[in-house]
This record gives structure tokens, sequence and C-alpha cells, in this order.
């Protein structure tokens, strides 16, 4: 060492390293947080590539006060700086195999996984699952009807509509349901979407109708955060979630860090077997949120009141369908929580389905003709009084012919209750597709865009807004009607 470096020292001066510390773009605790974070990624089986080393780094920066562009080489230079942490070459797969789930990718993210829990000590209850439910409105799926045994499928009439609207939906491994987030498809939030009663969700509007990177970490930021705080501030929360991009975004996973919650970003094209929500949740809930909106294929509604009706629907299907046991099962079944990759392994052998032979059509016995089979069924009280007069007509009225009377009698009230439901059903369906073409006055829903979504005041402003704005259109036309 040279004599001037030792005075240097002496007169308290710095190694060239320390003096520079200044001029880093993270200071060194900052850079010790980055190198547990990597360290801790690839111990759960996700490491982090150099891009996003890079841009988690540019986001951790911004918390100095200042927003620094990190180049290409600053990572070079921060690995030099940190001997523990060093480039490791990936394994390259094909893209059939990088398409499809495999033993090998379940196994790694379930060691992962489970590494985590223990690291971090997880509680059951600060474990949880998002993911984003897409719905065409006025949709009508496939599924099993019931139809004649000559044909081998039947149709179902579809809407014409084709508008689309998402939900966020999270849920706990202890069976809780967070707030869930409506992403309607239009540039701004309409009032004339929402119904005279809705609940007090989270609601956006996104041109595709599917939430995008900035919906998502608003939703994280005002409703997961808040909803999971833990009593416990020193407790870790894992949030289990699907590979989509707006997931796995520089900013979500530093909001996510100095939270203290884990993103376990589950493998490619694993969600059917791997996701809580997909295994045993969204499939009863798409099945009565169908039900619900069968009719809806009877007329094109392409207006508001179709996203009125969704709301609708979708609250009470949701309902029916995010019970505590079906979230419950969702964890168990998908291996999730507690940890256990048989099940996720099972999932991936193919089910064998019996085929049931088709034996055809039978033809039903023919009754033996009597003369009580002979009458016909009362329409109406005079043919019930005159087949009591024929069945006086002898002097001696028996039982049977009592009882006969009285079964086509109930016949003929089931026939007309089944017509008068039917025609009320029709009606309804005739009503709400009148109402569906009503001129609507469209109100755009107006709030601060430093917050994260309008509150619920704010939209019921903007929907009374635009029942004043279609009350005064229609005036304004009944008016013209009766000038002609």
């Amino acid at each position: 060492m040279k004599l001037s470096t030792l005075k240097d020292r002496c007169a308290g001066g710095h190694d060239i390293n320390t003096s520079h510390q200044r001029e880093l773009s993270l200071t060194p605790e900052q850079e010790g947080d980055l190198v547990t974070y990597i360290v801790e990624r690839e111990k759960a089986f996700q490491p982090l590539t150099r891009t996003e080393i890079r841009l988690f780094a540019e986001q951790l920066s911004e918390v100095n006060g200042q927003i620094r562009y990190i180049g290409k080489n600053w990572v070079d230079r921060f690995f030099t700086r940190h001997p523990a942490i060093e480039k490791k070459p990936t394994k390259v797969f094909e893209s059939s195999r990088k398409r499809a789930v495999t033993r090998k990718s379940l196994s790694d993210y379930f060691t992962g996984l489970q590494w985590v829990i223990n690291e971090k000590n997880v509680k059951r209850e600060n474990t949880y699952n998002v993911d984003e439910n897409g719905v065409q409105l006025g949709e009508t799926r496939a599924g099993i009807v019931a139809g004649t045994s000559m044909t081998a499928r039947s149709e179902v009439i579809k809407s014409d509509n084709s508008t689309w609207a998402s939900i966020i939906e999270c849920i706990s491994a202890g069976g809780i349901r967070l707030t869930p987030c409506v992403v309607f498809s239009g540039k701004n939030l309409q009032g004339q979407w929402f119904p005279r009663v809705f609940l007090s969700w989270k609601y956006a509007a996104s041109p595709s109708g599917w939430s995008n990177s900035d919906i998502f970490i608003r939703w994280f930021m005002d409703t997961f955060i808040p909803e999971t705080t833990p009593s416990d501030p020193s407790q870790w929360r894992l949030l289990v979630l699907d590979r989509h991009k707006s997931h796995i975004t520089p900013e979500l996973m530093k909001k996510a860090w100095m939270h203290r919650i884990w993103l376990s970003w589950l493998p490619s094209h694993s969600s059917h077997i791997t996701q809580p929500l997909d295994v045993a949740v969204f499939g009863p809930l798409k099945t009565y949120y169908h039900q619900l909106t069968r009719a809806w294929a009877s007329y094109e509604a392409t207006s508001p009141h179709q996203q009125q009706l969704f709301l609708e629907a979708y609250e009470r299907a949701s309902e029916k369908a995010m019970s505590r046991r079906n979230i419950m099962s969702g964890f168990s079944k998908s291996g999730v929580f507690p940890i256990c990759l048989r099940k996720a392994i099972e999932a991936l052998k193919p089910r064998e389905r019996k085929r049931k032979t088709f034996e055809g059509p039978t033809t039903p016995r023919k009754p033996r003709v009597t003369d009580d089979l002979a009458w016909s069924t009362p329409q109406g009280s005079a043919d019930i009084r005159k087949q009591k007069e024929a069945v006086q007509s002898d002097g001696i009225v028996s039982i049977r012919d009592f009882n006969c009377i009285m079964k086509k009698a109930m016949k003929s009230i089931d026939n007309k209750n089944s017509q008068i439901q039917r025609l009320e059903e029709e009606k309804a369906v005739l009503k709400a597709s009148a109402a569906a073409k009503e001129p609507t006055g469209r109100v755009a829903v107006e709030f601060n865009p430093n917050s994260a979504f309008p509150s619920i005041n704010q939209i019921i402003t903007a929907r009374d807004q635009t029942e004043k704005n279609t009350l005064h259109r229609l005036e304004q036309k009944a008016k013209e009607k009766a000038k002609e």
C-alpha cells in the first residue's frame, strides 16, 4: 500500500467503494435488500432475469426521492460489488414443452412454495389467490342439456352481443373473499351501466374489458393490502397468481416486497391444476351465471341495460359460488394449502370417461283403453259440469268416476298455470327488450384521478344524472310526436 494511501486513511479518508456510495443509484441498505430478494427468488425456483433485476432496482431508486435511469451495465457492476450472487445459465426448452405443464415444473414450483411457507412462516389465513374472471355479456355457454336421444348434440341460441367484462377475484385459504373489482369494456366508466341497487365493489373501465397493469396495481394497493393486513405487521402474506403480464411488473414486485407480500407465480399453463380459483370456484360460478342469463339470448340487448343485468346476475351467482366450502376446497384440491404435490401430479393424468352405449329410443307400451281414459281433459268449469252430469246419469256415482274427474280437473289447472308462467316469462323478455331500446343519457363517472377507484356516491350521482337525462329525452320525444 502506498504511503499516500495510508496518510489519507489516517486523515479520515475512505476506500474507493465507500467514497462513491453517494453516487450510487441505490443505498447500501437497498442493495442488501435486492441481494436478499434475488437469493430468495432462486430458492423459490423463480429466479429473476437481468431485465427484471434492473427494473426492480429502478423502482427501489424512486424511494430515495429521485428517479435514476439504471443502464444495462449496472447489473454487471452490481454483481461485482456483491460476489454472493452470480449470473447462471438457464435451461432452454422446446416450445412444445413450454406450452404444456410438466411433472418437473410442478415439482419445482411446489418445492419452492414449501420453502417460502416455511421460511416466511406463512399462515393459512395469510395465503391468497387472485385471478381475473372474464364474462361475455349475453353469453350462453355450451354444457349438458336434456333432449331427444335421436341426436348426439343440442343447439342453443347465443346472443349477438359480444361485450366483455371481467372481474378481479381474490380468495384466502381461510375461506374469505375479498372485495371484487369489476372492469367494464369502455373508455370511461358510465353511470347508465349501474342498476338502482348495486354492491359496494370496485369498478373500473378499459377498452378491452380486461384489467391492465394500471388497474391491477390500483386494486393491489387499494383493496388487497388494506383488507389483508395482519394484526402482526411482521407476518408475511403469500399471494398466488398466474403469469399474466399485468402480474409481473417491477412496480408490483417492489410494493409487494415493501409490504412483506410474497408473489408466487404459477407455472405456465398450469392454472387449471394449481390455481384454487380455477379448480373449485370459477366453474360453479360460471354455471350459476349462465343459468341466470340464459334468457338473455332471446333478444338482442346491446344497450347499457345489458351491463345492469350483468351486475345483478353476477352478484347472485358469485354469492352462491363463493362459499367458504368452495374456496377452501380450491386450495386443498390444487395442493397449494396445505402443500400437496401429489394432487397436482394426479390432475395431470388424463381421466378415462366411460361412454354409455346408445341403445336407441324405446316405444312405450300402449295402455289399455278404458272409459276413464277416453274422457278429454276439461278446459273449463262447463266441461267439468258435463262430465259430472254424465257420471250421475246412471244414478250411482262411483268413487272411481269421481277420482277420474278430479285428476283431469287438476291436469287442466296445471296446464293453465304452465301457460301463465310461460306468458309471464315472455312478457319479461319483451319488457327488457323494449327497455334496452329506450334512449339513455350517457354520463361518465367523474372522480379524482389521484384516487384508485370512484366512490359509490360518485357512481350514484352519475347514474341519477343519467336517469334525469333519459327522462328529459323521452319528454322531448313525446312533445315532438304530439306536434305531429
